[in-house]
Formats: structure tokens, C-alpha cells, sequence
């Protein structure tokens, strides 16, 4: 596959906001996993039966976290530049937070709860239900808080950064 000469020249011209988009998508999507991981070491129900689905266990973001995200989204919308490229930042963090949160959410399905890799691994295509299972938690903890509190704090970065 050959690289066009302009697909390097943008990312050469434009690599400060890939890097803060990119640093922006990873503390949102460890927000994520820790908020996941959390929830399966404290909550009785999910120590002991070890569901695939936390379902309504899982809902419980710390002040600290939602404090966390909102500072990253504040911190992006200075540093990026103009209107234009905060939106696509702020699109592509939050595809990037997804992914990478239903990455390390399957990889917790798969390997650390017990018995879902010899579970899943015995049916035809059982891989796909712990990659599914993941999509949907890493759903449920994104789209109200994560979210919302990312574009708030995108826009009152950008409102900082022009009074500044």
C-alpha cells in the first residue's frame, strides 16, 4: 500500500493534535476500564457468580473520574486549534476511547473472568460474544457521562482559550 506524499505532509503538518487527540482518547478509555474493573473487584454479585454482563452493577463513576475526564476534554479544547479540528478531535477520540475500551474490556472477558475462555472457545465463533459483551459495556459507561462531559469541557476549553 503506498502512502500518498499529501497523507504525510497533513500528518507531518497537523502530528501536535493527533498526539492530543490521541493522548485525550487513552486516559478517557483507561476511565473506562477502570471504572469496568472496579466493579468486578468491589461488587459482591460480581465476584461471586462472575456474569458475562455486569448489566446494572456497573454504573457508578467516581467524582474523580468524571473530574479526570472533563480536565482532558478542558485541556483539548485548548490545545487544539480551530473549530474544525476540534470536532473531528473530539469525534475521533471518542471512536478512539471506544475501541481501545472494547480492546481491553473482550481481553478482560476472554482471559481474566473465569471460565468464559473454555466457555466461549467450545461454541463455533464464541469469540465474537465476549467482543460483543464488551461493545455493550464499553456503550453503557461511554454515552451519558463520558461523553457529555467531553464535549462540555472541549467548548469551555475553547472559550478559555480565546479569553485567554
Amino acid at each position: 500500500m503506498v502512502v500518498s506524499g499529501r497523507v504525510i505532509e497533513k500528518i507531518a503538518k497537523n502530528k501536535f493534535d493527533i498526539v492530543v487527540v490521541i493522548l485525550w482518547s487513552l486516559v478517557v478509555s483507561f476511565v473506562i476500564v477502570k471504572t469496568y474493573w472496579v466493579a468486578y473487584s468491589t461488587k459482591p454479585r460480581l465476584k461471586h457468580e462472575v456474569p458475562i454482563r455486569p448489566e446494572y452493577d456497573l454504573n457508578n463513576f467516581e467524582p474523580l473520574d468524571l473530574f479526570i475526564v472533563s480536565l482532558a476534554g478542558i485541556i483539548a479544547g485548548i490545545l487544539l486549534a480551530d473549530v474544525k479540528k476540534m470536532f473531528y478531535g473530539y469525534v475521533g477520540a471518542m471512536l478512539i476511547a471506544y475501541i481501545n475500551s472494547v480492546a481491553l474490556l473482550s481481553y478482560h472477558t476472554w482471559f481474566i473472568k473465569e471460565g468464559f475462555q473454555a466457555g466461549l472457545s467450545s461454541i463455533a465463533f464464541g469469540w465474537e460474544w465476549a467482543i460483543f459483551a464488551a461493545a455493550l459495556d464499553a456503550f453503557v459507561l461511554m454515552v451519558p457521562w463520558i461523553v457529555c462531559l467531553c464535549l462540555v469541557g472541549m467548548i469551555m476549553g475553547a472559550f478559555i482559550r480565546a479569553w485567554i
